[in-house]
C-alpha cells in the first residue's frame, strides 16, 4: 500500500486518484516488500490551556482550567451533488444532507465538558465570509489530552461529511477567531419563553426548536450585506438534565394534562372543565421529556458595531429557524418555532455575553419568568433542534453566499479488495 501525498490516506499502487480527497496520484512502480512506511499523521490544532475565567456574580467552576482550539474552513462541499448523495430531487437531497448533519450533531453528545461554536464573520471590504469552528474543553484534570482527542474526533467526523477543516496552529490566529469583530452591539437568540393563560392559572412554556429544514441561504445573504464586520456565532454544548429539571418537567406535564380535563365536585357545583390550552401545554412538556434524553445547550450570538445590521442578521436567523419542512409538520397541534432576541445593555449583561463569545461560557442573562428547575429550558434541545441552529448553509445552485463551494470528487479506486493468489498456486481453504 502507498499513501496519498495530499491527505495521507492508504491507496493501492494501481490507483490514479485518491479515494478520500480525489487528488491525482503519481504512477508508482511495484516494489519488493520492505519495512512498513509510517502513515502521516494529520496535524492537530494548537491547544491553548488557560485558567477558567471567573465572572462576578456567577458560581466558581470546579474545573479550574480550560483548553481552546479552532479550525478554519476555506471551502464548503457541494453537498447536494456529492457522489454518495441519496435522492432524486433537490428537496430529497437537501433532506438527506440535513439528516447527515443531524447525525453529526448527535455524535457530539459524548463530549460532555466540551463545547463548540460554529462562526461566520462578514468581511465587507472583501465581499466574503470567514467560517471557523472554535472548540472548548473544561475538565478537572487531563484537559490538554481530552482537548486533543476532541479535536481529532471533530476533524475526523467533519472530513466524513466532505468538509476540509484547516487546524489553527498558532495562538495569535486562535485569539483572532475568539474575538474577530468589535463587540459593541451584542445580541443573543434563544428559544422563546412565554406564560400561557389557562383556566386555572398561568403556565410557563418554551417554544422548542424542530428538526432542520430549508437551506439557510437568507441568513448568510443578510450577513453578507452587513456594512460593517459582523459575527454570527452558533453555540453548542452537550449536557445532561439534572434530577430537579427532570422532576420539574414531569410534574409540569402531569399538572397540565390534569387541568386539561378537570372534574370538580363541591357542595354548590359539580361539573367538568376542559381546557384545550392546558392540553397543548401538557403535550409540549411530554414531548420535551421524550426529546431531552441526550440534550444540548444551544444559543446564537450576533455581534458587530452597526446596530441595525446586527439586528437584521438576528431577525434573519429567527426566520430561518421557523422554516417548515416540506409537507408541513406531522402533528397538526405542533407549537411554532419562535425565538427571543435579547440585547446586552448593562455592564453585567455585556460581560456575560462577551464570555459566551470569547470563552464559550454560556450563562443566562436578561429577564426571565422561569420557575425553579426550568432556568435552562430556553437553551435545552435535542440533536434535531441543535442541528437546525448550529449548521452550514446547504444550497443547490449558485453556491453559498460569501463562501467558496467545491465539487466533491468521486472515489475511483472502487475495485474489489479480495486478495489475489499468484499464478500456479491454488488455495484450498483458510483455517
Amino acid at each position: 500500500m502507498t499513501h496519498c501525498p495530499q491527505c495521507g490516506a492508504n491507496v493501492r499502487p494501481t490507483a490514479r486518484f485518491c479515494a478520500r480527497c480525489g487528488g491525482p496520484l503519481a504512477a508508482v512502480a511495484p516494489t519488493q516488500a520492505g519495512p512498513p512506511v509510517a502513515k502521516p499523521v494529520a496535524s492537530l490544532p494548537h491547544i491553548q490551556v488557560e485558567p477558567t475565567p471567573t465572572l462576578p456574580g456567577m458560581p466558581v467552576s470546579s474545573r479550574s482550567e480550560q483548553a481552546l482550539f479552532g479550525f478554519r474552513f476555506d471551502t464548503l462541499p457541494d453537498w447536494l451533488n456529492t457522489p454518495d448523495v441519496m435522492g432524486q430531487s433537490d428537496t430529497d437531497k437537501l433532506a438527506w444532507a440535513l439528516r447527515n448533519w443531524q447525525q453529526f450533531i448527535a455524535n457530539l453528545w459524548k463530549w460532555k465538558g466540551g463545547a463548540v461554536a460554529l462562526r461566520f464573520v462578514s468581511r465587507p471590504d472583501r465581499g466574503d465570509l470567514e467560517a471557523t469552528l472554535l472548540g472548548r474543553v473544561r475538565m478537572p484534570s487531563q484537559t490538554h489530552q481530552v482537548a486533543q482527542a476532541f479535536a481529532a474526533d471533530l476533524s475526523s467526523q467533519l472530513a466524513a461529511l466532505h468538509l476540509t477543516p484547516q487546524p489553527i496552529v498558532d495562538s495569535g490566529t486562535l485569539a483572532a477567531i475568539r474575538r474577530p469583530t468589535p463587540l459593541h452591539c451584542l445580541l443573543e437568540i434563544r428559544q422563546r419563553e412565554d406564560l400561557v393563560h389557562l383556566n386555572l392559572g398561568d403556565a410557563y412554556v418554551v417554544y422548542p426548536l424542530r428538526a432542520p429544514a430549508g437551506d439557510f441561504r437568507l441568513v448568510f445573504e443578510t450577513l453578507l450585506r452587513a456594512s460593517q464586520p459582523t459575527l454570527l456565532s452558533l453555540y453548542l454544548e452537550p449536557t445532561e438534565l439534572t434530577r430537579l429539571e427532570h422532576e420539574t418537567l414531569t410534574q409540569a406535564a402531569a399538572t397540565a394534562q390534569s387541568l386539561a380535563d378537570f372534574n370538580y365536585s363541591g357542595q354548590y357545583y359539580q361539573g367538568r372543565w376542559q381546557d384545550p390550552q392546558a392540553a397543548l401545554v401538557g403535550e409540549v412538556y411530554s414531548e420535551l421529556i421524550r426529546r431531552l434524553g441526550q440534550p444540548f445547550l444551544c444559543a446564537a450570538h450576533v455581534a458587530g458595531s452597526n446596530v441595525p445590521g446586527t439586528w437584521a442578521v438576528a431577525r434573519a436567523l429567527e426566520n430561518g429557524l421557523a422554516v417548515e419542512p416540506p409537507g408541513g409538520s406531522a402533528s397538526p397541534r405542533h407549537v411554532p418555532v419562535q425565538c427571543d432576541v435579547l440585547q446586552a445593555r448593562d455592564p453585567h449583561q455585556i460581560q456575560l455575553a462577551q464570555a459566551a463569545i470569547t470563552d464559550l461560557a454560556l450563562h443566562r442573562w436578561g429577564e426571565s419568568q422561569a420557575t425553579p428547575g426550568k432556568e435552562r429550558l430556553c437553551y435545552l434541545t435535542d440533536a434535531a433542534g441543535a442541528a437546525s441552529l448550529v449548521r452550514f448553509p446547504i444550497v443547490s445552485r449558485g453556491g453559498a453566499p460569501g463562501l467558496r463551494v467545491k465539487q466533491v470528487a468521486p472515489g475511483y479506486d472502487q475495485e474489489s479488495n479480495v486478495p489475489r493468489q499468484p499464478r500456479m498456486k491454488l488455495a484450498w481453504a483458510r483455517f
